[in-house]
């Protein structure tokens, strides 16, 4: 049952150009008003009086109104902000297109809040044990701030005399090597006796809560997470927001699981056999590792995680599901946005792009053009989402199936998270299945901000929104059916086989994509179920009656299992990818009939293996006596029959 939504709106003092009566047409009706602080009470009356479990809110003086008028008014409903003004009104002249804008954000809001999860939390403990790293005395200039705050560590990068003004207090000279863990559990290395103009002598390991960094010039190689502040030539004020930040981070919280794993689906091994791995080395904060009492799968450490979603989109079984939004929720919101909208909706008319972007300097570049009323095509629609990196394969394919003109990716020109390796991996296959259906590569694009150059950002934005034709393919209305990323691909490449009506045959694919066509040799195998039973995605399906291995091709993640486990080495996986309707469907590989036993003439094992048996133990020569004569017929009785004649045989004088 979907969760009871409500909707608030303001106008901002009348000054955004709603269309009230449009707006009072959707389901739910929005509450709209021009004063928040008046219409939050009323709204919180509402929320209580129906129950309301999920509300979305767009207003200009954002949620803070609402909270308080939710407490007083005795209700605690799950807030979702929407910035309608900023992504809508400001940036689009024309107030039909922006209200028809607003009208697809509030649909795809209210459908992805009725998806709300209940989300596991873990308790966190950041103590007070702090770390500042500075390479020259200016740095020094924190210390007094965090010795106020806790206990202080010092590291100093720089020649021992240039820098006097030392605060009492532990002091270490080296080069930062790196830095590891989490916040309340951060280890430094350092190299010691590096900042003296000796060689370094050894490597040094400083644990600490939190740490600050202050370069002079150029900030280190290290990755960014909570608990780390990093600042290059700060001002007063911005050392006096990272002490802010430092101690509001100090103390016990409860964190919430980013991500959900389900062992039963993992591809991390079988049969004593590791495979896959993916999600190990994409995750960029050692968050995710084999676990230690099963090698075979894996073990999140909910603490460490940051919830940049790479390892969702490696997964290649879905087995890591991310939690906020979940799959349910980023879908719905897809199926909000571009599902059909009335012909006089004049913003329906432009290609719709979906616009997957980053919580840091991607929404901020949307903001920022909200702010200068800079103008942009109405047809993006902003889909945020934890990092860029979260984006998959599949996620874009399935904006493509839902009828998206073209998708594009705003974010961060340094991304805080590190190198988007997998991202760009996952960019270059699909604008290769875009290509290969006659669609095109040109429809999917990434864009990169910095605060700098936000307008040039928008600008490509826009001028790749208006350049794309409309998309050929049509929303059928099937929303989100539950299936994880294999699912949602091989749904979009359905809607493609059969809307375009053209099957481009194979793709060859490069680096770790989990794609692969696992060749069977028939001549040589012997149904033995081994590939059907380690396979973790059951792409390999084996039928009793009639003895029949089939495989459907685009559920094979390239573990490589069934090619490690294979007794006959009759499996070799490809790495391709068919763009065929056959790879969407079981296709027979091998099959055979049941032999009968000589004796009881029950069916025990099929002509293949009977074959392979009686040609490895008839090839021994030191079998031969053994199956010599009427004994020859005991490889043809089933294994309770065999029994049975042997003994009698032995009774005979049979010596085996």
């Amino acid at each position: 049952m979907k969760d009871r939504c409500g909707v608030f709106i303001c106008s901002c003092e009348g000054k955004l150009p709603l269309d009230r009566e449009r707006l009072a047409q959707e389901e739910p009706a929005p509450h709209l008003s021009d004063h928040p602080r008046e219409g939050a009470a009323a709204f919180a009356d509402h929320a209580r009086g129906e129950r309301l479990e999920q509300v979305v809110i767009s207003c200009c003086e954002g949620t803070a109104p609402f909270e308080a008028a939710f407490a007083a008014a005795g209700v605690s409903p799950e807030i979702h902000a929407l910035d309608l003004k900023h992504l809508c009104y400001l940036p689009h002249p024309d107030a039909d297109q922006a209200n028809g804008k607003a009208l697809r954000l509030v649909r795809a809001a209210v459908q992805a809040a009725q998806r709300s999860e209940e989300i596991s939390e873990n308790l966190l403990t950041a103590g007070n044990q702090l770390l500042l790293i500075v390479d020259d005395a200016n740095g020094l200039r924190m210390a007094p701030r965090l010795q106020a705050l806790g206990n202080l560590m010092v590291v100093v990068n720089a020649e021992r005399d240039s820098v006097e003004g030392i605060p009492p207090g532990r002091v270490n000279w080296g080069r930062l090597l790196g830095i590891s863990g989490r916040l309340g559990a951060l280890e430094v290395r350092v190299a010691t006796g590096a900042g003296n103009g000796e060689r370094p002598a050894a490597e040094r390991r400083l644990n600490a809560d939190q740490v600050v960094i202050i370069a002079a010039k150029e900030a280190p190689a290290v990755k960014s997470r909570t608990g780390l502040h990093i600042l290059v030539a700060p001002e007063e004020a911005e050392l006096e927001r990272v002490a802010a930040d430092v101690a509001a981070l100090t103390g016990t919280f409860m964190k919430p699981e980013h991500v959900r794993y389900d062992a039963a689906i993992c591809a991390g091994g079988a049969a004593s056999q590791q495979a896959c791995g993916l999600c190990i080395g994409h995750c960029p904060y050692d968050a995710i590792a084999r676990d230690a009492d099963n090698p075979l799968r894996v073990r999140v450490d909910h603490l460490t995680c940051e919830g940049c979603g790479a390892c969702v989109a490696a997964c290649p079984t879905s087995a890591l599901r991310f939690t906020e939004p979940s799959p349910a929720q980023l879908y719905d919101r897809l199926a909000g946005l571009l599902a059909d909208q009335p012909e006089d909706d004049r913003s329906a008319a432009l290609p719709s792009v979906v616009l997957f972007h980053c919580p840091e300097e991607g929404k901020a570049a949307l903001r920022w053009a909200g702010q200068q009323a800079l103008s942009y095509s109405p047809g993006v629609l902003p889909v945020e989402v934890p990092c860029l990196r979260y984006v998959s394969t599949a996620n874009m394919l399935a904006a493509f199936r839902l009828g998206a003109a073209g998708v594009a990716l705003l974010g961060c020109e340094q991304c805080p998270h590190g190198e988007r390796a997998l991202l760009l991996e996952n960019l270059d296959l699909s604008r290769e299945i875009l290509d290969a259906f006659g669609l095109g590569e040109h429809r999917l694009r990434l864009l990169t901000a910095e605060p700098e150059r936000r307008g040039e950002a928008i600008g490509a934005l826009d001028e790749f929104a208006r350049q794309l034709a409309p998309s050929p393919i049509r929303f059928a209305g099937r929303r989100y059916h539950g299936g994880g990323n294999r699912a949602v691909i091989a749904e979009a490449l359905a809607a493609f086989l059969e809307q375009l009506e053209t099957e481009p045959g194979s793709l060859t694919l490069k680096g770790d994509q989990p794609f692969a066509l696992p060749e069977v040799n028939a001549d040589g195998c012997t149904l033995c179920r081994a590939c059907a039973n380690v396979c973790p995605t059951h792409a390999f399906r084996f039928d009793e009656e009639p003895q029949r291995l089939s495989l459907k091709h685009i559920d094979c993640v390239a573990c490589g299992l069934c090619e490690t486990v294979c007794p006959e080495k009759v499996i070799t996986l490809r790495r391709e990818l068919h763009l065929n309707k056959e790879a969407l469907e079981y296709q027979l590989i091998v099959q055979d009939e049941m032999v009968e036993c000589a004796r009881c003439h029950k069916p025990y094992i099929n002509k293949r293996a009977l074959k392979a048996v009686e040609s490895r133990v008839l090839g021994l020569a030191s079998l031969l006596d053994t199956f010599a004569g009427d004994r020859h017929e005991i490889l043809r009785m089933c294994p309770d029959c065999r029994a049975v004649a042997a003994i009698r045989d032995v009774e005979r004088g049979w010596e085996p």
